[in-house]
C-alpha cells in the first residue's frame, strides 16, 4: 500500500518506530507497507486516530491525507452530549438536533420519519461556516456496513438539508429507503453514481434524468467515530 509509506513518511518516523506506534513489529508492518499483506480496518482506525489520517483519502487517494483538511471531516474530538455541553465546546461549536433517522444500505426506513430525539452533536464552526448561512443541519444514525471504513453502523452523521453541491457523502432516499451512500455526478455522460466505500457492495448508476425515484435530502459534512 503505497499510501501507507505516504503516511509514515509524514511522521519522520522509520517503519520499526511507526510500526511500534501502532502494536506491530517491524516486520509485519513492513509486509502491510509493501502491499505482501492486507491492511486491517482495525489498524485503519488508528491511523485515524492517532494521526488524523483520512480514511478515504487512504483507501482511494482521494481528498487529502488529514482529517480537517477536506469539508467531509470525521470527528474523532468532537463531543456529542446531551444539555449538559460544555461552554468551552459550545463557544467553537454549532450544535446540531440528532433525529430519529437511521440512514441504512438498505432497506431503510422512509425519509420523512424524522424526530428529534432530544440529543445533540457538537459540530465545528469552521466546519459549519463552509456552508450557506442559516443551513438546516441535522443529524442521523448509520445503520449496516456499506460505508465501512468510512461510516460505522450505529455512529452517527450530521448533514445539510437541501445542501447539494459537488461529489461526496449524501442522505438520500431511494424509492422511499434512506440511504447514506457517496455520490459522483457525472455531467458529460450525465449520470449519477451511487457508490458504497465497502467495496463488496457494487456501485450503482442512475441517468441524471430518471431521477424520479430518487431525492437527494442532504450532503454530510461530519461524521463521528467512538463511543455513541
Amino acid at each position: 500500500m503505497l499510501r501507507l509509506k505516504e503516511v509514515r513518511e509524514s511522521t519522520k518516523l522509520s517503519q520499526k518506530a511507526f510500526g511500534s506506534s501502532l502494536g506491530l513489529s517491524q516486520g509485519t508492518y513492513q509486509k502491510y507497507e509493501s502491499g505482501m499483506a492486507s491492511f486491517p480496518d482495525d489498524l485503519k482506525a488508528q491511523l485515524a486516530d492517532k494521526y488524523g489520517i483520512n480514511l478515504h483519502w487512504l483507501i482511494t487517494g482521494q481528498g487529502s491525507m488529514h482529517i480537517g483538511e477536506n469539508p467531509e471531516t470525521s470527528a474523532f474530538t468532537h463531543a456529542r452530549a446531551n444539555d449538559d455541553i460544555r461552554e468551552d465546546v459550545l463557544k467553537d461549536s454549532v450544535v446540531v438536533a440528532m433525529t430519529s433517522l437511521r440512514v441504512s444500505a438498505g432497506p431503510g426506513q422512509d425519509w420523512s420519519e424524522a424526530d428529534v430525539t432530544g440529543e445533540k452533536l457538537c459540530i465545528p464552526k469552521r466546519v459549519a461556516r463552509r456552508y450557506p448561512r442559516n443551513s438546516d443541519f441535522a443529524g442521523a444514525q448509520v445503520v449496516g456496513d456499506s460505508m465501512e471504513p468510512t461510516l460505522h453502523d450505529g455512529e452517527p452523521v450530521v448533514y445539510v438539508r437541501e445542501f447539494i453541491q459537488g461529489d461526496g457523502i449524501y442522505v438520500l432516499a431511494v424509492n422511499g429507503e434512506l440511504l447514506v451512500k457517496r455520490l459522483q455526478f457525472d455531467r458529460i455522460f450525465n449520470r449519477l453514481h451511487i457508490i458504497s466505500d465497502n467495496t463488496k457492495y457494487r456501485p450503482v448508476e442512475i441517468p441524471l434524468e430518471g431521477l424520479d425515484n430518487v431525492r437527494i435530502l442532504g450532503k454530510v459534512v461530519i461524521w463521528v467515530h467512538g463511543e455513541v
